[in-house]
Formats: structure tokens, C-alpha cells, sequence
């Protein structure tokens, strides 16, 4: 899964970054919001973080340009805890709203279910043949024993199964599997 970062506390993206390559997602994050539309314009996402609180473009203006260039899911991060902003980022077109301080992992289950939702996938299990994938656990079954596969080979498995049936290159393997948020 391809996700985009804006972030323009370095500490923050940095903290970000991490937790969504150990939960093997791959994509960019950036500093500033005109970076984060070039990448939208150039590269396709399954879902977009973006701090609201971005400085150099006005705090609702950055949505708006992101939402006439994408229907990616774009989940708000603030720091204000006023319902009223909140409701104000959905009603604006946000598909999602979330307050600092929160948990990474948190931020990783919300991510995860966002792209489940828009882009097809609701059910975070899925059954082939002997093997069971659960994507919200990152574990495999066959026959009902727990398989032990790596970050990575679980990253393979997890490309691959959302990608039955199609013809997948090698290219777009390693850049899903190694490519990092950085």
C-alpha cells in the first residue's frame, strides 16, 4: 500500500515514517503541502496523511487542491481537539480526522481501513485456496497452522494476493517491498 506523508515537523514525519515501514507500507512523505500536491499529481496513493497545521498554504486550502486533483482518502492530523474543526475537515472532504497525541498503531489500523474502504477491499481477510491472509494481523494460515514469514515476506504475500490475477513485474514487486517513506 502507497501512502502519502505531509508532515513539516521533521521529528514527527520522521516518527510517521517509520511506524508505516515496519507495518510495510511504501510511498513518500514530505514537508511541505505544494510537495505533497506535486506527488499526488505524478504518482497514484492509496491514502494521504496531511497535517492540517501545514504552514504556507492556508490550513483548508491544501485539501481542497489535493481533493480536485484525487479521490485518494486523505486523513486529516491536527492538534486541536475543537469538534468543531473537525467537522469542518469532513465536511470539506476529508475522509477521516485524527488528534494528537494519538498512537501509532492507531494511526496504522485507520490508515489500513481507509484504503480497505476505498479502494475495495473491505474485508481484511482473505482466503486462497489452503491459505488464510489476514491483513489487519499481518499473518498467513495454511490449513488452519500459522505460517512464519518475515516483515517482508509477509509485504510479497500481502502485493501478490491484492494482485490475483493480473500480471505483476518485478519493478513493481521491489519498489512495493523495498521502497521507503523517506
Amino acid at each position: 500500500m502507497r501512502v502519502l506523508l505531509i508532515e513539516e515537523n521533521h521529528r514527527l514525519r520522521s516518527m510517521i515514517s517509520s511506524a508505516l515501514r515496519a507495518a510495510c507500507f511504501a510511498g513518500e512523505a514530505v514537508e511541505q503541502g505544494n510537495d505533497g500536491l506535486f506527488s499526488v499529481k505524478y504518482n497514484e496513493f492509496d491514502v494521504v496523511i496531511l497535517n492540517i497545521e501545514i504552514p504556507a498554504l492556508d490550513n483548508w486550502s491544501l485539501l481542497h487542491e489535493l481533493r480536485k486533483l484525487t479521490k485518494t482518502p486523505v486523513m486529516l492530523l491536527s492538534g486541536k481537539r475543537v469538534i468543531d474543526d473537525c467537522i469542518e475537515g469532513l465536511n470539506r472532504g476529508a475522509d477521516d480526522y485524527v488528534v494528537f497525541p494519538f498512537e501509532m498503531k492507531e494511526l496504522i489500523a485507520r490508515t489500513r481501513a481507509l484504503s480497505r474502504r476505498f479502494n475495495g477491499n473491505p474485508n481484511p481477510i482473505m482466503s486462497l485456496g489452503k491459505y488464510v491472509i489476514n491483513f489487519g494481523a499481518k499473518c498467513v494460515t495454511a490449513n488452519g497452522e500459522k505460517v512464519a514469514v518475515t516483515a517482508k515476506e509477509f509485504c510479497l504475500i500481502e502485493y501478490l494476493a491484492m494482485h490475483r490475477g493480473k500480471t505483476v513485474s518485478r519493478n513493481e514487486l521491489c519498489s512495493y517491498i523495498f521502497e521507503e517513506l523517506e
